[in-house]
This record gives structure tokens, sequence and C-alpha cells, in this order.
């Protein structure tokens, strides 16, 4: 008899999560649609949740979902789940990057705006309480299972996952062209969140409650949502929290990874937050040690065990780390095209191929060599656009080729490190790339 752990249950606190992270980057966008009818198919259990647990509108996920319900449920008596309010809105995430990535409208309209809607009208009912700078009160507030730190208020955490939901919400609405009234009201209250805190020592804080605590051994990645998920944080628009991160992300670094003494070491969803929050911010020598840590955690049919030597058959690591090495060789966002953003140190040379990037750009073939600091590049945008090509902003761009197809590129106002360049629609264009070697 074959007992499953956790009951074989949906886990919606990083699981969940975590096997869909590859799908969009990796190109198996076919795959999303069993995800989206999970989290629709829900969507009555969770109208209950925010009604009959916080008197809300709208909708509240729970946090282990049993075959049979979307109903929150007791999980074990240390755990606080019932004030899990989170969820749903880093499920929706999934929904409005599918249309980042496919540009597909009446997805957006149908399916992923009507479920953002519901989402912020619970924030509506539930953001009420304000402190004295007149910032909303995020209690209670969860940073998940770091035990006696479970609650607080405004945990970076819940701060992160709503204002990502209401910005996500606004740009869509935008895009279509709907709800400006509701837009206004979700701006007013995107103004209200409480803003994050940094630490004495230079750390982004996981409460932004004055307490600084941060449970840096704790295998849950948190409060670095902003960097493996939402990517809120950027070093031109935010360049004080980008500089927090990073600090924080080496304290974590620095007093557990390299010792080997956390418990999220052992945990595939830990080192992997770990290496995608790395890859964001440009660290690529992190992410080659992360990805080579996991060796043990791999069985011969190349799925993985969430503890070490095969101990417990899960999907995190096979879901989350395609999109650690494809969001390190190649990362779109807002117009911006980032090639070896965060490749490891190692990897002198070598190809990929067929993955997506944000923007609707397949990316046919991209070959590195970082010896020589060339670049060969093939993709196909599905729509005509301009686009910020970049390579990582300790190099500088010396040559600019292209092989093939009618793109252009813009000689003008150049920055050392990156290229305005024009791609046409539906047709497969070849560059050469050119930067100095450090």
């Amino acid at each position: 008899m074959f007992t499953a752990p956790w009951n074989g249950s949906y886990t919606y606190d990083t699981n969940v999560q975590n096997a869909m992270d590859s799908a969009l980057s990796a190109n198996m966008i076919e795959g999303m649609e069993g995800y989206f009818r999970l989290v629709e198919s829900s969507l009555p259990d969770w109208r209950i949740n925010a009604k009959k647990l916080f008197g809300a509108r709208g909708i509240v996920s729970q946090i282990v979902a049993s075959p049979n319900t979307g109903l929150h449920c007791h999980f074990g008596g240390g755990w606080a789940w019932q004030f899990w309010t989170p969820g749903a809105g880093w499920l929706a995430s999934y929904f409005y990057d599918y249309y980042r990535f496919t540009g597909d409208r009446a997805f957006l309209a149908r399916r992923a705006i009507p479920l953002m809607k519901e989402i912020a009208l619970f924030y509506e009912d539930f953001l009420v309480e304000k402190d004295a700078g007149g910032h909303y009160l995020y209690r209670p507030s969860i940073s998940p299972e770091v035990g006696s730190l479970l609650l607080s208020d405004n945990s970076t955490f819940d701060i992160a996952i709503a204002r990502e939901l209401l910005a996500n919400l606004i740009a869509g609405c935008r895009e279509l062209g709907i709800e400006q009234k509701n837009v206004e009201k979700w701006r007013a209250m995107l103004k209200n969140m409480p803003p994050y805190q940094i630490g004495p020592d230079g750390d982004l804080a996981e409460w932004s409650d004055g307490s600084f605590r941060h449970a840096y051994n704790h295998r849950h990645h948190s409060p670095f949502y902003p960097v493996f998920r939402s990517f809120e944080f950027s070093p031109e628009t935010t360049p004080k929290l980008w500089k927090a991160a990073k600090v924080a992300l080496a304290k974590k670094g620095v007093h557990w990874l390299r010792n080997r003494r956390a418990d999220w070491w052992g945990i595939p969803f830990g080192r992997a937050f770990h290496a995608q929050s790395a890859a964001y911010l440009g660290q690529g020598d992190v992410v080659e040690e992360v990805l080579n840590s996991m060796a043990d955690r791999v069985y011969p049919s190349l799925h993985m065990s969430l503890r070490p030597n095969g101990g417990i058959f899960n999907f995190d690591g096979n879901g989350a780390f395609p999109d650690i090495i494809n969001r390190s060789l190649a990362f779109s966002l807002d117009g911006t095209l980032d090639l070896l953003r965060a490749v490891p140190p190692s990897w002198k040379e070598g190809s990929i191929r067929g993955i997506l990037v944000r923007g609707q750009i397949k990316i046919e073939r991209l070959q590195w060599n970082q010896t020589k600091g060339v670049v060969n590049l093939e993709l196909t945008s599905s729509v005509a656009q301009q686009i910020t090509l970049r390579v990582p902003g300790s190099k500088s761009i010396t040559a600019l080729k292209i092989i093939e197809g009618p793109a252009k590129v813009n000689t003008s106002a150049q920055v050392r490190n990156a290229r305005k360049v024009t791609l046409p629609a539906d047709k497969k264009v070849r560059l050469e790339i050119r930067y100095n070697a450090d």
C-alpha cells in the first residue's frame, strides 16, 4: 500500500507554484490549461472561505487542497493556516504571466481579469485598518511556515503579492481599455500598501512591522517574492530595495547555503527560490552552486525527491529548475531582453533552443561563448515591437550585427551594455552580438 505524504494533496504555499514555474519559459504552453482549470474549479469554495472566515467578498484559497474541496481545513495543530490569505494572488500571477508570454487578449479578458478582480475585492474588504501614516495594516499576516514567527503584521510576502495582484490588474485593464472606475480605486489601494522595510544590516526585512526579524535558516524564501516571482525590484526603479534584497540573499547564503546546515538545504523548493532570486539578481555563481547541489535529489528517471537519496517523490524541483536555467540565460520583462543575465561562470560556452520569454518572443536558438564574448541569437516575435537588448551591466556591447531577417538596430543614444532592436512580426531574426569579455 502506498500512502503519499500530506495525503498527496496540492499545497499552495509553494509546491504547486514550483511545479508550474517552467511551463511558460520552457515552451510547454499546453500544460497550463490543467492548472487554470484546477484553480477555477475551486472558486465556489474560495468564496465561502472569504465570507465565513473573514466576512469579506471575493476569494481566499486554502493552503492544502484535498481532492474534493477548496475549503480551508485544519492541517496540524501547529499551523495557523486559517489566516492564510495570499495564496489566490500568487496562483493568479501565472494567469497574468500567461498573457505576458502569449499576448492572448481573449484569455486576459475572460479568465485572468475576472479572477484577479475577485482577489482585489477580498483585499478591498480585508485591508481596512491603517497605521498612523495612513498605510494599511495587513493583519493578520503570514510568512509561511516559520514557526513562532508565523503571525504578525505586514509580512513582506503578503505585501508583495497584494502589490503584484493590483499592479497586474491595473495593467491588464489598461491594456483592454476597461474598468476605468475600478482602476482608480485599485491605484489608491496600491498607494496605501505598507512600504517595505530595510533592516539595520541593510537587508530586506521579512516583516514590515519594525521588528527586523528574519528566518534566514528557514526553507521558505517568502520575503524574496519581489525578486523570484513578481520582479518588483530593479536597480533602476528601486535601487535601495534591490541592494537590500542582495544583502538579504547573501546573508541567507553565507550562513546556510555554504554550511549545509539550513532546513531548506534539503528541500528542492528552498534551493529553487534561492537560485531563482539569484538569477534575477544577476548572480550566476550562486545559480551554479545551487544547480550543482541537486544531484542527490534526482532519481534515475530524472524526477526529483523532496529529500536526499530518494526520500519523497515530488515535482518541485522538476517544475522550477528548468526555469532557473532559462531565466539565467534569457529573461524579458517590460520590453527588455537580457542575455546571459546570470550565466554560471563555468558555462564558458553552450546553447539552448526553443525557450520563451515574456513579450511574445521565442528564442529559437541562443549560443554563447563567454571567453570570446560572442552571442549568436535567433528569435521570432509574434508582434512587431522594439525591444531593449542587454548583456550584463559589467560588459559593453562592441558590435551588434543583423545576420538574417528584417530587424533594425537603433544606433542613436546607445547605452554601453544595451541596444534598441526593432523586430518584425512572425519572422525569424538572427543576430550576432559581441561584447567585451571580462
